[in-house]
């Protein structure tokens, strides 16, 4: 004779899905209902698998507390962390300040571990690209201004009349723009920009030959 056919009641269960306080409430719902559980109670394996839930259920209970211990302490560490680190950064600071105020050279600065400032030098001063003329439409004058390089708000400025004898005058102030005036008309005047930084200035550029109108 065959066995009877043996029927499977099956369980909707997808452990993927439950997820820390599912299978929590899952677990506690059969601890509570093994005692009264007619199933289990006729069953040794079934009693013995509930047995040994309550056991994984104690131990998986302690492993979380522990985290929770675990995670106020790792936040309260790193809390400490940065405190002593920025006392830290303040320290070396002043010492840095004291060491600066110190020092005599350089190499007593290595002496104390730290790096000299190696200040940057100024690149090479810029020379004015050119000269821009503009001839008044009325009186004997001429306004010249020197074509901006780069960031320079400071030129020198020079006119002269006579190359051969090569004498130069300097216009007065640094600004970048200068009007030609006092020069009967027909006076051919040359005239040459530098510009300036601090007290040094650039070499002259080429010099521009303005006709007083």
């Amino acid at each position: 004779m065959k066995p009877p056919a043996q029927h499977i009641q099956y369980i909707e269960l997808d452990v993927s899905t439950l997820g820390e306080k599912g299978l929590e409430t899952l677990v506690s719902g059969i601890i509570q209902s093994a005692p009264s559980s007619s199933l289990v109670a006729g069953n040794t394996a079934l009693q013995g698998c509930v047995t040994s839930i309550t056991t994984a259920s104690g131990a998986a209970k302690s492993a979380a507390a522990a985290v929770v211990l675990d995670e106020a302490k790792l936040l309260a560490d790193k809390a400490l962390q940065a405190q002593t680190t920025r006392d830290l950064v303040v320290k070396v600071v002043q010492y840095k300040g004291l060491v600066e105020t110190t020092a005599k050279t350089a190499l007593e600065v290595k002496g104390t571990a730290f790096k000299p400032l190696e200040k940057a030098l100024p690149g090479p001063q810029e020379i004015p690209l050119g000269i821009d003329v503009y001839l008044a439409k009325k009186g004997h004058k001429a306004k010249v201004s020197a074509q901006q390089t780069g960031t320079t708000k400071r030129y020198a400025a020079q006119v002269c009349i006579d190359l051969v004898a090569g004498v130069w005058v300097d216009l007065q102030g640094y600004g970048k723009s200068h009007w030609l005036t006092g020069y009967k008309m027909g006076t051919v005047v040359w005239v040459r920009y530098a510009s300036v930084r601090g007290h040094t200035k650039s070499d002259w550029c080429t010099p521009v030959a303005v006709t007083i109108p």
